[in-house]
């Protein structure tokens, strides 16, 4: 993996952190018991990529961190825009995060 290729994984991947914590974090102020079920991650792209991968890997931290299950679902296909229509009409309780 070139220079250029891993500054690129390490940016998206504190993007994503960064997001998951932030979710978390206003899902936690405003209901005090999160996470109550498992934690959905959806990826716009198949599995194996390089989203599927950092999303796993996130998923196994979270997962240790809350003692709650984060299972990731791939819905690849529409440019993405598949994935961003499965979130948008999902529940706005933070159990549905999406890569992206």
């Amino acid at each position: 993996m070139s220079t250029h290729h891993r500054h690129g994984f390490l940016k998206t991947s504190l993007f994503l952190l960064a997001t998951v914590l932030i979710a978390s974090s206003f899902s936690c102020l405003a209901s005090g018991t999160w996470p109550t079920k498992p934690i959905k991650i959806i990826v716009p792209a198949p599995a194996g990529g390089s989203l599927d991968i950092l999303a796993r890997t996130v998923a196994k931290g979270l997962t240790e961190k809350l003692g709650q299950s984060v299972v990731i679902e791939n819905l690849a296909g529409g440019g993405g825009n598949i994935a961003f229509g499965y979130v948008a009409k999902a529940a706005p309780d933070g159990y549905t995060l999406l890569v992206g």
